[in-house]
């Protein structure tokens, strides 16, 4: 049991009407498995996690979706994937509701349908395409491409992705036209990782996602997404493995967003820094034990500014 006082609004406890947090919460859910040769087929409580929707799990519970998968890998190189979900579950409650958009207030719901896949061109060539639709609200199309270039004592990594994103049906959360184009550059050397990236919005609204998902874009960090619409972002990073000089397990991240001309009613920008530093034990009793320290500092224009202290305790159990 998590005690709730003070902890209403995080996202973390569900709340109640008068809106006191929770004193204690739980969720359970499970999912019938059948599998034939390359191709597994699950139906119940899923975790989807594909480029037009990933399952959030930055709170206490992870965000939850009810329907049917399936994934097949018979095509080598090749993985496909495909889904309906019909319910899900927010990381701070208990019921099962109708899949709705972010940011929608109103009494609609509809069902979620994808399918894609994933191609290794190569050794050093991946591309990807999915296809994504909430019914009555919005359809999502999705192309991607990364290509990793040895270079010197490191590998180059380059990553671009592009969203077309447009209402369907009977656009219950209104008109939607958007184009979303991204890209990074990394490069890896001898435990250290700097990278770069450039996104930009455009069209008559922001990205498109499901309510409380976590959305699959190099902006999508501690606190800010950089997702409104007209928005371009500048990133940096820096991150380190500190296994080459012999403490293997901890690792070290920074990284700063910088984004600007996005439209909230008016003009906007917003900024954030996240550090992380985290430790997985590697071997004996404790092995799998992990901590992570975070820190977040947001600004922004159209939204509260905030900064964010968090600590994280995990243990990896493999059960088959």
């Amino acid at each position: 049991m998590i005690p709730g006082g003070g902890r209403s609004g995080t996202g973390l406890l569900p709340v109640h009407d008068d809106g006191r947090a929770a004193d204690e919460f739980a969720s359970a859910g499970a999912a019938a498995k059948v599998k034939l040769a390359k191709t597994t087929l699950k139906y119940g409580t899923l975790l989807p996690k594909t480029p037009v929707l990933i399952y959030n799990d930055a709170r206490l519970l992870p965000q939850t979706y009810e329907g049917g998968q399936v994934v097949s890998t018979d095509i080598e190189n090749l993985t496909l994937t495909g889904g309906h979900l019909d319910r899900f579950k927010l990381r701070d409650s208990t019921d099962s509701v109708s899949i709705v958009p972010d940011g929608y207030s109103g009494d609609k719901g509809g069902d979620f349908t994808y399918a894609g896949g994933d191609y290794k061109l190569g050794k050093n060539t991946r591309l990807s395409y999915f296809y994504g639709e909430l019914e009555n609200f919005y359809r999502q199309n999705f192309a991607g491409l990364q290509h990793d270039l040895p270079l010197g004592p490191g590998v180059l990594t380059g990553d671009l992705r592009y969203f077309s994103s447009n209402d369907a049906g009977r656009a219950y959360a209104s008109k939607i036209d958007n184009d979303m184009l991204s890209g990074q550059l990394s490069y890896a050397v001898a435990g250290h990782t700097f990278g770069g990236g450039y996104q930009q919005l455009s069209g008559d609204a922001g990205l498109p996602y499901i309510s409380g998902a976590t959305v699959y874009s190099f902006s999508n960090v501690g606190i800010g997404k950089f997702i409104e619409e007209d928005e371009k972002t500048w990133m940096l990073s820096y991150g380190y493995d500190f296994a080459p000089v012999g403490v293997p397990g901890l690792t070290f991240m920074t990284r700063y967003l910088k984004g600007n001309d996005g439209k909230s009613d008016t003009n906007i920008k917003e900024s954030e820094r996240d550090t992380e530093l985290a430790y997985v034990v590697q071997s004996g009793t404790f092995k799998g034990v992990g901590v992570k320290l975070r820190n977040y500092v947001y600004r922004s224009d159209f939204a509260r500014g905030r900064d964010s202290n968090r600590i994280y305790f995990t243990y990896d159990i493999a059960l088959w």
